[in-house]
């Protein structure tokens, strides 16, 4: 049974003390509960809370959270306690009120004092503003969507103990991950991210951003539009539906049970105005696939080649409009909001909806995640330092 819950209605059993930590009210709650159908609703109520709880004040250093929701999908007993899967969707709002006061920022206007040449010092200082503006324009004072999912574990062995030890781990695309993970970046990190990126910057840009050798496709870099591509993959994703058909897809396409993930990105990549041709168009090797097996030449690869994205590692230059690799798993998502403290994407296979992106990195290696840009961003009407 699915129990729902808005933060705003604090659990009775929480609001019975203020000093008392989650895993004691579920101690409380659980200790008692036997047959009794109120009181394992109460627990349940009490896992909600705890879980908005735990998600308020991961993001409370940059954001309000004026709004949240959580779902108990999935219930498991085990032997050494009950796991309970839980959902969550919630509206954030920066709290600071300009793009310079973000962190990220201000690392990159701190390194560029320091640029000496001056040309170099004005292309840096071109991006530093274009971020500025969109983050100004699309982020500052605006509610962002973001979902994620989470797993509660209470354990038996915790019954008899004063202080009941209470796991939560975020459910990353292809792995668990600690609630610290989940936190953003402290504001060190962030600037220091920020800085980096400067020191970083290209020296010179590529004269033709074109690859002439490879290129088939028709359209210039300069057709895509990263925002049209972004509201597509807002449009056509749910966020609560399986690896099947859903409804809220795109019927116009068809839809690849359990491997529709490049199928769906590279229908945003084409609502954003990049031409179909005969190598790249529904429902071609390039268009279905997302470049991971050798054997075939893959979604990833043509968009680079065509001279439409570039690949980095850099999450922070990966804006609304950027493909996510995640190239150790062959799937595909886009970017749909990073304003350089947080990253939502959207995604088919498992679906997606503005869904938390957070690190994560294999056991065998560091680029698990890769990025692909658009030459061109379209929002500042410039090209993309890559």
């Amino acid at each position: 049974m699915k129990r729902i819950k808005s933060q705003n209605l604090l659990c009775l059993l929480l609001a019975l003390s203020a000093i008392l930590s989650c895993a004691t009210t579920i101690f409380a709650a659980g200790s008692h509960a036997g047959n009794n159908p109120s009181t394992n609703l109460d627990l349940e109520n009490a896992v909600i809370d705890e879980v908005c709880k735990r998600v308020v004040e991961s993001y409370a250093e940059y954001y309000t959270i004026p709004k949240i929701h959580a779902e108990i999908t999935k219930t498991e007993q085990k032997r050494d306690g009950e796991f309970y899967f839980v959902d969550v969707s919630f509206t954030k709002i920066l709290l600071a009120s300009n793009a310079s006061e973000l962190p990220y920022i201000q690392g990159m206007e701190d390194a560029a004092k320091t640029i000496k040449d001056t040309s170099l010092k004005s292309e840096i200082q071109r991006e530093i503003d274009a971020r500025k503006l969109e983050i100004n324009d699309l982020y500052i004072g605006a509610e962002q969507e973001e979902t994620a999912s989470f797993c509660f574990f209470f354990p038996k062995a915790s019954i008899k103990a004063t202080t009941p030890e209470c796991t939560m781990l975020f459910m990353s695309e292809f792995g668990e991950m600690d609630m610290a993970a989940f936190s953003p970046e402290s504001r060190e990190s962030l600037y220091e991210a920020g800085k980096a990126s400067v020191s970083l910057f290209p020296q010179k840009q590529p004269a033709n951003r074109d690859v002439s050798s490879t290129k088939t496709n028709p359209s210039d870099a300069t057709d895509y539009d990263r925002i049209d591509a972004r509201d597509y993959v807002r449009t056509y994703s749910c966020g609560t539906c399986t690896t099947s058909p859903h409804s809220c897809r795109n019927t116009s396409y068809t839809f690849f049970n359990g491997a529709d993930c490049a199928n769906f990105v590279s229908q945003a990549i084409h609502y954003g105005g990049i031409s179909t041709e005969t190598n790249w168009e529904p429902y071609t090797i390039t268009w279905i696939n997302t470049g991971f097996n050798p054997e075939y030449y893959g979604l990833v690869e043509y968009m680079a080649d065509q001279g439409f994205f570039f690949e980095t590692a850099n999450k922070y230059k990966a804006f609304a409009g950027s493909i996510i690799y995640w190239n150790q798993q062959s799937h595909v998502g886009m970017v749909d909001a990073n304003d350089t403290v947080t990253m939502t994407y959207c995604a088919h296979t498992s679906d997606r909806k503005s869904a938390s992106f957070k690190n994560w990195t294999g056991a065998t290696s560091d680029t698990d995640v890769k990025f692909f840009v658009p030459v061109w961003d379209s929002y500042a009407n410039q090209y993309t330092p890559q």
